[in-house]
């Protein structure tokens, strides 16, 4: 055999060779920028797995793009771009990125608008998944817009184990974006949201950051934060890194959204903070934030030895944009060493403690130097070890600690609290989780379910209760499926008065016209095959009808048929509702805009089965916002076609106060051929004109409310569009809000008051003053709208009857530094309102409500009349000036001034008008309020409500 190898086989030998070594080495050696082979700018439009190497040399187009709500993958590839490496704007995308290294490269010029080089940017998302990857110079991740999400596990944010190196948001041309690692700018809450496990390390004059995590007008759930931990972020600098000025940092709550938009409910613990300029952590906004168990330190000086020119501070909370949005927040737990160059000496731990309580904070001993920094990356990387992750490409999340059971105890009623028979039975629960999200809490009387709750507050009202002793227990469900049952309460409901003997105002309930008869008719059709409720023969007699005492059918009861649950819905307040169905095959959901059934039409639905009560699988089983109108009854329908297997149907609501019924209870309930119940005609409804008087006396000083000088002239007036007074308005002061409150609802209601420094709370039996009695009170300090700090700030529970107006009174005493005062409520149905809302309340003396209907319709006329008139001042202490702006031709041909009882106590008909102004002198006017007419040549009239001091 012939065994000498040509030397063309050599050379093709020695050629297979090297292929596959490159191969080998390709396969086993870590990537880097320079090494791919890229191909130009990728555009996605279906959903799947995308695998690759691709850039974008302009900074006008991304690298990748993606155009569907598919969901979508990106692994194991490489991305670079002189603008977004990744983008999706419009798609309501569902994208998950790992195992991906990104870069940054040359800037070009943009146009239109800056267009940094974000690893990812979003304006509108389901779900986003970024973990196990790589990015260097690159301006981070951007989430904004909104969130569009069903709130499941499967639909949220997770942005984890990955590595970032300067971050840095500069364009072409020198100019620059605000960039972060992360930030959030969406609206729209959302339950599972997780940043972790992540390393952040800026170089100084290579990197330019503004806030290394923000968190901008974008919230969490009660029970479900978002959650900020295990985190190390290192650098925060300006350019030239030797610069004075900088407005970036650590981790920050910022934003200037109303309560309803700003940050909340979010949860940041355990991160490493090291070396960064401005700050560490902030918390500019927001509320129900929780900053713990962190570490931040700063030697503020450079690897070369020299010291940081710009300022340095370590925590601080304050209400930024002064907005009354910055409450219930806690700084705590934390570790810091922070120097700052020419304070005393040279630490800047806390800068600014306001809207937060700061407690347990430990300050590391001096000196912190360069070497403490380098401690702090090592104690990093042991935890990195402990915990078996491997951060970036290539990478795992490690053998992350069990999954532990959420924790949840009951906070409402109390342990042997005794209900009367026929009252409502308010069941609250606290539940959280501290490694997930809570999804759910069970209420139990025993072994008996009661129902369940899939959002915080987790309440469940029970009405209708017999007389005997109970166990009630509550049951909390976590993201994982863990759960862990609370102690149990022991209550007795017992027969008896209506009235609590705890009501300090003894005010018996009334019967209204917001109820239904109590049942619902319940039809059943036997031996009905196929899918869908229009299989159901609901134009035949069904095989049995029957009534129901709550908007939910018996399970059990068999295969193969259809029922249909009919009726009238009695809507118990005004304002806009949410339904749910929930059902087992597939269910509809109907609702009438009256009692025709003509008028019906499909609210929400399923396709597939649920669980019983089970409300949020599908997002069809929800309904859109519908506004009824209290007292009015619509007819309403539920039908279920039931084909194999378990069997259930049930519809629920959420009222306008925001208390849900899940079922509905049977009292808003009426069966067909019922006829409404015809409302007192004796009876004129009371409404509340949205404002409240605020009266303040300066100079006042000593230790009691009772030194609060109420019987002289204050030394300002004001209206208040809800129950709270103005913070911070300074020292040695007293002020009294007070007016009339009217109840929304007949039954208990309790009260709380907080402040800063004491507060007392009154509430009268009816309109009257001289009536009124202490319900509640603040002995000492407490945090703005920190409603259990001292045990006298909640009431009793107290009766009131829906529709009618009550005096009430808070009283409050500042001596020195922070100032609030605010009152809140619970409503019978659960609702809170903390504070109360304007649209409960009406000012002390109010003519407009204090009037009769039809007085109140000689007063002001129904057509709108000089809508750019005002007067002024108001409050006026002697002369009041009309100004009805720039209308031309404005001829009065009287005006009167109307008391608290339609009485006239001014006239006058001979006006001349200045400028399009007249000025009154109602010098003999005694204190109060007033309704200011006045009428024009052609008969039309209008009316302002004025204050006189």
């Amino acid at each position: 055999m012939n065994t000498k190898t040509s030397t063309l086989s050599r050379r093709a030998y020695r050629a297979v060779i090297a292929q596959l070594f490159a191969y080998i080495l390709f396969v086993l050696l870590p990537s880097t920028v320079h090494a791919q082979t890229y191909s130009g700018p990728l555009v996605i439009t279906k959903g799947g797995t995308y695998k690759g190497n691709w850039e974008s040399r302009d900074s006008n187009v991304p690298a990748v793009e993606i155009k569907t709500s598919e969901p979508v993958i990106i692994e194991h590839s490489n991305i670079r771009g002189a603008g977004y490496l990744i983008k999706s704007w419009g798609y309501a995308v569902n994208l998950t990125v790992r195992h991906t290294n990104g870069y940054g490269i040359q800037q070009t010029p943009w146009s239109d608008h800056k267009k940094p080089r974000r690893f990812v940017t979003v304006n509108n998302f389901k779900n986003v998944v970024i973990e196990n990857n790589y990015m260097e110079s690159t301006a981070g991740i951007y989430l904004g817009t909104r969130y569009e999400g069903d709130n499941s596990s499967s639909q949220g944010v997770r942005i984890r184990y990955n590595i970032a190196k300067n971050i840095d948001g500069r364009v072409y041309g020198g100019d620059r974006e605000h960039s972060q690692f992360v930030q959030f700018n969406f609206k729209g809450a959302i339950r599972h949201a997780e940043i972790a496990w992540n390393q952040v390390i800026n170089e100084a004059d290579k990197s330019l950051v503004e806030d290394n995590i923000n968190m901008y007008n974008s919230r969490g759930m009660s029970g479900s934060p978002i959650k900020i931990h295990n985190n190390y972020i290192q650098g925060a600098y300006p350019i030239a890194a030797s610069g004075k000025q900088y407005s970036g940092g650590g981790i920050i709550t910022d934003g200037d959204g109303d309560i309803n938009n700003c940050p909340a409910y979010i949860e940041a613990h355990d991160n490493h903070l090291v070396g960064l300029g401005n700050y560490s952590m902030g918390i500019a906004g927001g509320n129900n934030i929780r900053y713990h168990h962190n570490r931040a330190v700063n030697a503020a000086t450079f690897d070369n030895g020299t010291k940081y020119n710009m300022y340095t501070s370590g925590f601080w909370s304050k209400d930024y944009y002064r907005k009354n949005t910055t409450f219930a927040n806690s700084v705590d737990n934390n570790v810091m060493g922070i120097v700052a160059w020419g304070y005393t000496n040279n630490r800047n731990d806390i800068s600014v403690a306001e809207n937060a309580d700061f407690k347990s904070n430990t300050a590391l001993p001096n000196p912190i130097t360069k070497q403490t920094e380098k401690d702090e990356f090592n104690l990093w990387q042991g935890k990195l070890s402990q915990n078996g992750i491997k951060l970036g490409p290539n990478g795992t999340g490690g053998s992350a600690p069990a999954n532990q059971a959420p924790s949840v105890s009951i906070t409402s009623p109390i342990a042997n609290a005794s209900v009367t028979q026929g009252g409502t039975i308010i069941i609250e629960a606290n539940a959280t989780d501290a490694d997930g999200s809570v999804t759910k809490v069970e209420f139990y009387q025993g072994a008996v379910k009661l129902g369940e709750d899939t959002s915080a507050p987790f309440t469940y009202t029970w009405n209708n209760a017999p007389t005997g002793a109970y166990s009630l227990t509550a049951k909390a469900y976590d993201n994982a499926g863990a759960s862990k049952t609370s102690s149990a309460v022991n209550i007795n409901v017992v027969a008896g008065a209506s009235t609590p003997t705890e009501d300090p105002l003894a005010q018996q309930p009334t019967d209204g016209t917001t109820s239904g008869t109590g049942k619902i008719t319940h039809e059943f059709w036997a031996n009905v095959h196929g899918a869908g409720v229009s299989v159901i023969p609901v134009s035949t007699a069904p095989t049995s009808t029957s009534t129901l005492a709550l908007f939910e059918a018996p399970g059990g009861k068999g295969n193969n048929y259809g029922q249909r649950i009919r009726g009238y819905v009695t809507a118990p307040e005004s304002g806009q509702y949410t339904f749910w169905i929930a059902g087992d095959d597939q269910a509809e959901l109907y609702l009438s805009t009256s009692e025709d059934a003509g008028s019906k039409k499909k609210i929400a639905f399923t396709t597939s089965w649920t669980n019983p009560r089970e409300w949020s699988k599908y997002s069809s089983q929800k309904s859109a916002q519908i506004t009824l109108q209290a007292g009015k009854r619509y007819y309403i329908e539920a039908l279920s076609k039931q084909e194999g297997g378990g069997d259930n149907l049930a519809v629920a609501w959420q009222l306008p106060s925001g208390a849900k019924e899940m079922p509905i209870e049977g009292s808003r309930l009426s069966e067909m051929g019922s006829k409404a119940p015809e409302a007192p005609a004796t009876i004129t409804p009371i409404v509340a004109t949205g404002k409240i008087i605020l009266e303040k006396w300066t100079g006042v000083h000593g230790s009691n409310v009772s030194v609060i000088p109420v019987d002289s002239k204050p030394a300002s007036t004001q209206e208040l569009t809800k129950f709270e007074a103005p913070s911070n308005s300074g020292d040695n002061y007293g002020q009294r809000i007070r007016g009339y409150i009217i109840a929304p609802e007949s039954g208990q209601y309790t009260f709380w008051i907080a402040a800063d420094d004491k507060a007392d709370l009154y509430l009268s039996t009816s309109e009257d003053p001289a009536k009124k009695q202490r319900i509640a009170y603040a002995s000492d300090w407490t945090n703005s709208r920190e409603w259990n700090k001292r045990t006298g700030q909640q009431s009793a529970k107290i009766t009131l009857e829906a529709g009618k107006r009550y005096y009430i009174e808070a009283l409050h005493l500042e001596g020195g530094g922070g100032d609030n005062l605010a009152v809140a409520w619970q409503l019978p149905s659960g609702a809170k309102e903390m504070p109360i809302e304007g649209k409960h309340l009406s000012p002390f003396g109010d003519a407009l409500t204090g009037i009769s209907a039809m007085k109140v319709s000689e007063v002001a006329d129904t057509e709108p009349f000089f809508a750019q008139t005002t007067a002024y001042p108001n409050p006026f202490a002697d002369v009041v000036t009309l100004d009805f702006g720039d209308r031309e031709g404005v001829e009065l041909a009287e005006v009167t001034v109307l008391d608290q009882t339609g009485r006239v106590v001014y006239k006058e008909s001979k006006l001349e008008l200045t400028n399009n102004r007249l000025s009154l002198n109602l010098v003999d006017l005694k204190r109060g309020m007033y309704i200011l007419k006045y009428t024009d040549k052609s008969g039309k009239s209008d009316s302002i409500k004025l204050v006189k001091e």
